[in-house]
């Protein structure tokens, strides 16, 4: 999300995004006359290109947040002097010769919004790769005819959002097609390859947010790996994105990398999402493997640990205690919402979600030959032994208060720890936070 960051901030984000195997960044721009906005594209293009780096930027306009009292109601006319300027970096992101240009929902637009958006910036020179999300609108999730007849000649290529997460309230089991929800994206992916047009399919963790007047959370943490896996499976050359929604200022929950403090506007967030307590760096390397794999047009089992490494796993859970209250939930004259259960809490569960890469040898051992272990307060579990060369991915146990919670890679013969993960919060026998944190 494009905010106010330092420049070395920006170049430090580059560089991180490298080393985890991404390709590029979807700058999301909210308001496109703010100035920063501009200052933030322009620094992060030319660093790239100073460092002649193989990575690329492409602006996605969220047209849902411009449109509104703050942006002074800016639509997609608005964007194309910033287009302009980014297009001439040579960093900006290319398909086919033309400039990728993202969206976050329609924005009310119709077609003929959208087509002289483009129009004014082929006019400029810059033919336009319109890759937007246009879920929001009626017939898009069926792939209505009508909806083709709608759309289908301006668009080349959708992008989903809602399609990351399972709905409000809706256990990730629940999902139409099960967990994973990638039925959804199916269907328009089936229909966009009779269309002639790519697809870009969005991956995710959980989409937990207690800032800015806004309190929900929605499951993602079992839903990630399952998603991750079914993407990999799908054949079809109409799937040539992925992008990883993942706001650097926090407060949705599901950041990969650094957040940084300068662009934050609520206090708040900083209460669950920082990088001394919750960082989710430890996810990196499981996404890097992804990249990797998509890329070369593989399937989860040929996923590989990246930089040399024989194995690369990550545990995650969230710590709160689902039965316990907090301390201020039920005041009668509570003006904020941030003390209270945030919408879609009964979705929650302490369950631990794991998932490891392993290469055809790890420590001189096969896979078959070794045993993964969880160590909590209710002592150590053996959670599999049939582990094979690349992705395992599973849940469970539940973790409860007491104890910190680490994840063990050990030859099923005995003998030393090979990998081990450990490091985040304890899970708490109370509110220790003060507030429901789904982080």
């Amino acid at each position: 999300q494009v905010g106010t960051t330092t420049k070395d901030h920006i170049h430090q984000d580059v560089n991180d995004a490298i080393a985890m195997g991404l390709d590029g960044f979807a700058l999301n721009v909210q308001c496109p006359t703010d100035a920063f906005a501009k200052d933030l594209i322009q620094e992060m293009g030319h660093y790239i290109e100073a460092q002649k780096l193989q990575f690329g930027i492409f602006i996605s306009m969220d047209v849902y947040a411009s449109g509104g009292a703050s942006c002074g109601g800016a639509g997609a006319a608005d964007y194309v002097s910033l287009c302009q300027e980014a297009m001439a970096l040579e960093a900006y992101y290319q398909v086919d010769g033309k400039y990728v240009v993202s969206t976050f929902t329609s924005g009310g637009g119709t077609w003929a919004t959208w087509d002289q958006f483009k129009t004014s910036l082929s006019d400029l020179g810059f033919e336009v790769y319109w890759i937007p999300d246009l879920d929001d609108t009626e017939g898009y999730w069926d792939s209505q005819a009508g909806w083709w007849k709608a759309w289908g000649n301006l668009t080349d290529g959708l992008f989903s959002w809602e399609s990351t997460w399972p709905n409000l309230g809706q256990q990730a089991s629940k999902q139409t097609g099960g967990l994973g929800g990638i039925a959804r994206d199916q269907v328009v992916i089936d229909a966009a390859a009779k269309q002639g047009a790519s697809y870009m399919i969005p991956l995710s963790l959980m989409q937990y947010k207690n800032s800015y007047g806004t309190n929900i959370y929605r499951q993602g943490g079992e839903n990630l790996m399952q998603r991750l896996s079914d993407i990999l499976n799908i054949q079809s050359d109409t799937l040539q994105f992925v992008e990883y929604i993942t706001w650097n200022d926090g407060p949705e929950g599901h950041y990969l990398g650094n957040l940084w403090p300068e662009q934050n506007g609520d206090a708040a967030l900083n209460n669950y999402a920082n990088m001394t307590i919750w960082p989710h760096t430890g996810l990196q390397p499981l996404i890097h493997s992804f990249a990797t794999a998509f890329r070369a047009f593989q399937g989860p089992s040929d996923m590989r640990p990246q930089n040399g490494n024989e194995a690369a796993g990550a545990i995650w859970y969230q710590t709160p205690a689902f039965d316990k209250p907090c301390p201020f939930e039920d005041i009668e004259k509570l003006t904020t919402t941030f003390w209270k259960k945030p919408a879609g809490y009964e979705t929650f569960s302490n369950t631990t979600q794991w998932a490891v890469v392993l290469n055809e040898t790890v420590g001189g051992y096969k896979p078959s030959e070794l045993v993964l272990l969880i160590t909590s307060g209710d002592g150590v579990r053996e959670v599999a032994s049939n582990l094979t060369v690349g992705l395992n991915f599973a849940q469970g146990p539940d973790v409860h208060g007491g104890s910190d919670v680490t994840m063990v890679l050990a030859p099923i013969s005995g003998g030393d720890i090979l990998y081990h993960a450990s490091g985040g919060k304890c899970p708490d026998s109370f509110c220790r936070d003060g507030f429901y944190n789904l982080n």
